[in-house]
C-alpha cells in the first residue's frame, strides 16, 4: 500500500471518529442553567389587581417592561368563554369596558380604570381545541 493511501485512510478514520464524538456529545448535551417553569394556578399580580387565570392554563411566556406587562398563555376553553370569564371579573372588580370587538378568529377587550389598561385578546386554534390569550396591561 502506498503512503498516499494509508495517509488517506487513516485521515478518514480521524475524521470518522471525530464526527462520531461530536455528534455523541451534541446528542448528550443538557444545559445547566435551566430554570424549571412553574405551573402556579391561581392568580398573579398585575398592575395591582390580580388577574386569575383559568385552571386549565399552560402558561407560553410574558413580557415585561416599565409600564407593561403581556402574559400569553394556552387554555381549552373557547375563545368567547375567556372573554366572558374575564369580563365577569373585571367588572365585579370595577373595570369599565373600553372596547369590546372582533376580528376574524380574535376576540378582543379592553377594560379601563383610572390610569391602569387591560387588553385581553383570545383565538381558538383549528382543529385543536385550544385557545391563545394574551392578558396585556398598561399603567399610564
Amino acid at each position: 500500500m502506498s503512503s498516499q493511501v494509508k495517509v488517506a485512510l487513516a485521515s478518514l478514520v480521524l475524521l470518522v471518529a471525530v464526527s462520531f464524538f461530536t455528534y455523541s456529545r451534541f446528542n448528550n448535551f443538557k444545559p445547566k442553567n435551566l430554570q424549571p417553569l412553574e405551573e402556579v394556578h391561581g392568580t398573579s399580580s398585575v398592575v395591582g389587581s390580580e388577574i386569575p387565570f383559568p385552571q386549565d392554563y399552560i402558561l407560553l411566556g410574558s413580557t415585561q417592561t416599565e409600564n407593561s406587562k403581556q402574559i400569553t398563555f394556552e387554555t381549552a376553553m373557547s375563545a368567547q368563554d375567556i372573554q366572558n370569564f374575564y369580563r365577569n371579573i373585571f367588572t365585579a372588580k370595577g373595570w369599565e369596558i373600553e372596547y369590546d370587538g372582533r376580528a376574524g378568529t380574535f376576540f378582543n377587550t379592553g377594560y379601563k380604570r383610572e390610569k391602569d389598561r387591560m387588553k385581553i385578546s383570545s383565538s381558538s386554534q383549528d382543529g385543536s381545541g385550544k385557545t391563545i390569550v394574551s392578558a396585556e396591561s398598561t399603567s399610564l
